[in-house]
């Protein structure tokens, strides 16, 4: 550590904090900066370059609220999954929206059924199912909501197939995906879901 006196005039110790020299062009320096955020993201950043904005726990930019979509059929009959969507673990709870637009076949509504799960992995190979909307034979929309909140102390066996209109009270990994169930005499619906995560 130095000894002895320093004497620097407010302009130059302004430009050691703000890394940018008083009479210089304005850019992009790796400097102390207090409470500062740049208004608009630039097109592109180069390499090594600081880019500053406001960020939670999880360096997530905030407010954060990202809008997946999982799944969209159109005349969807029988079962089958949607495409995966990985990267999501550090979120805190998510959101399901489905959105039934279109219900036919069948000789009623009684007649067709469609249940949607949401899966996650675990153990980042096998999808386990860990909510389920309840069945619909019509054209609807439904909301479930998973989060990462503990509740309870005992375990949770998984291996079954969730009940319909269930949340098992489990969390999630890294990843989601659903799952579609239809049954009836050949019965075709038109749906989309999202997911929307916060962190």
């Amino acid at each position: 550590m130095g000894v002895g006196t320093h004497n620097k005039s407010g302009q130059d110790i302004l430009n050691d904090v703000s890394a940018e020299h008083g009479t210089g062009t304005v850019g992009n320096p790796a400097g102390l900066r207090v409470l500062a955020k740049y208004v608009a993201a630039p097109t592109a950043v180069p390499s090594g370059s600081p880019v500053v904005f406001w960020a939670d726990a999880l360096s997530y930019q905030t407010p954060h609220l990202d809008v997946y979509l999982l799944d969209s059929q159109t005349s969807a009959s029988g079962s089958g999954v949607g495409s995966a969507k990985t990267g999501l673990g550090a979120f805190s709870k998510a959101a399901l929206h489905l959105n039934i637009t279109a219900a036919g076949g069948g000789t009623s509504t009684a007649d067709r059924s469609l249940t949607v799960y949401l899966q996650s992995r675990f153990d980042g190979t096998n999808w386990d199912d860990i909510a389920a909307f309840s069945a619909t034979g019509s054209v609807n929309k439904k909301i479930l909501v998973v989060n990462k909140a503990q509740v309870g102390t005992a375990d949770v066996a998984i291996t079954a197939t969730v009940g319909a209109g269930t949340v098992r009270q489990i969390g999630f990994a890294d990843d989601f995906r659903v799952r579609r169930e239809i049954s009836g005499t050949s019965p075709l619906f038109d749906y989309v879901v999202y997911l929307n995560a916060v962190a």
